[in-house]
């Protein structure tokens, strides 16, 4: 019972503690946005920075990247089915993103354009996956570790956060667009839910 509640209080601080994160992040990146125009790498560069120490603060807190012990045993046809949905999901994204125009035009803008890019897609990966995945998963987790459906709970909840994390676009994104991202985001997150448990690993 004391571990359950030790376990418990855990998972609130880890949620509380990637909230007000999660909101430093936003701020800082804003300031950098508005304080490097000019030098697009810097401003990127200090995002990457900036990812890079707040997913080692995350590590920290949750102590360890594996769900469990032991890493779950798939059957042959659950790697079929796994593989088929990763596939789905990859199709999904070159077409939702419309991907191959995107890098296309990262690509044409040479090295001033492909530097900044790819710090930025890094940062937001790291912060994300350590944020949501991390974090927020670990703390969940921790809150429904007696339920039946924690594993269920733990990645519907997680999914609908990232997605909802999204909404802080609507600063610079007309709504529509961003209520788009946040539908798509969610769906993302739910992959990335079943991915994070399957493999035992961020």
């Amino acid at each position: 019972m004391i571990i359950d509640s030790i376990k418990k209080s855990n998972g609130f601080l880890q949620l509380v503690t990637g909230t007000v994160v999660f909101m430093a992040f936003v701020i800082s990146s804003n300031f950098l946005k508005d304080m490097s125009k000019e030098a697009t790498v810097v401003g990127a560069s200090l995002r990457f920075l900036l990812s890079v120490i707040l997913a080692g603060i995350w590590y920290y807190f949750i102590k360890s990247e594996k769900l469990f012990n032991k890493s779950i045993k798939l059957s042959r046809m659950s790697k079929i089915w796994l593989t088929i949905l990763i596939l789905l999901f990859i199709a999904f994204l070159v077409v939702a993103l419309n991907i191959g125009d995107n890098i296309q035009g990262i690509l044409s803008g040479g090295f001033g354009l492909f530097l900044p890019s790819l710090l930025v897609v890094l940062s937001a990966g790291i912060f994300e996956e350590f944020l949501v995945r991390g974090l927020f998963f670990s703390g969940i987790l921790n809150l429904f570790q007696n339920n039946r459906f924690k594993l269920i709970l733990t990645s519907l909840i997680s999914s609908a956060i990232f997605g909802l994390l999204h909404l802080v676009n609507i600063i610079h994104s007309p709504v529509q667009a961003v209520l788009q991202q946040v539908f798509y985001v969610t769906v993302i997150g739910l992959v990335f839910a079943i991915i994070r448990i399957t493999a035992n690993s961020l």
